[in-house]
């Protein structure tokens, strides 16, 4: 059931990225399964190394230490966005731990993250004339504590040009109001890490990511996570 959700989605016109950790291309390169992919939207891996995921036959990719990270390019705006992973979360130790984070700083770059408290977060880059980028953000209800760790879980954020909305295992855990950017700038980004001014490394392994230039429907991310629990 999983393998046709996962097909279907790497299908999907609006896939830019669909990372499902299997077959790996080498022990450095994630193949990127979207029909459309571009060359640069293959995944680095930086340290991180092979782990099991959700069935005994299901690869995935362990985060452990401050270093460890894949990196990738979307180098085409987008005005939409749904962002997508499968986790199991080791621990929250930094005030923002991160998913998935630009480099740039720019009007309209993400940072998809958890928060120690346990909320899910998306901020956006927003230029206020000032001479460093403010971040807008929307957090989810907390919702991914203690007991969640060690878990399976489903993460997802989408954005329809004005509205953020947060998912837990395919139910909905928070929404407000967002500006809307000129466009949303994924550039070159990295998943489990940030080499920013603050440590944000995710302590978690990961067996699925995508990233599309759309907003999905709560039911299809709904069916997304029907078709994808262990």
């Amino acid at each position: 059931e999983w393998r046709a959700a996962s097909d279907a989605l790497s299908r999907d016109a609006a896939t830019r990225v669909h990372f499902i950790f299997e077959p790996m291309k080498s022990a450095h390169q994630i193949a990127n399964t979207a029909a459309s992919a571009a060359a640069e939207s293959e995944g680095s891996i930086v340290g991180a190394e092979s782990a099991a995921g959700r069935w005994s036959q299901k690869h995935a990719l362990g985060f452990r230490s401050e270093a460890d990270r894949v990196r990738f390019t979307v180098a085409e705006p987008m005005h939409a966005l749904t962002l997508l992973a499968w986790v199991r979360i080791g621990d929250l130790p930094h005030q923002h731990n991160s998913l998935l984070c630009s480099d740039s700083q720019s009007a309209g770059a993400l940072h998809w993250l958890i928060t120690k408290r346990g909320e899910l977060r998306l901020e956006i880059g927003r230029d206020l004339g000032r001479r460093y980028t403010d971040w807008e953000a929307v957090n989810s209800r907390i919702a991914l504590t203690s007991e969640r760790y060690g878990q399976w879980l489903m993460l997802a954020t989408t954005f329809d040009g004005k509205t953020i909305r947060h998912y837990l295992n395919g139910e909905l855990i928070g929404t407000g109001a967002s500006f809307t950017p000129p466009a949303l700038n994924v550039g070159t980004a990295e998943l489990g890490n940030w080499r920013g001014e603050v440590q944000r490394h995710l302590p978690a392994t990961m067996d699925e990511f995508a990233l599309l230039d759309r907003a999905m429907s709560d039911a299809e991310i709904a069916r997304l996570f029907s078709a994808g629990k262990p």
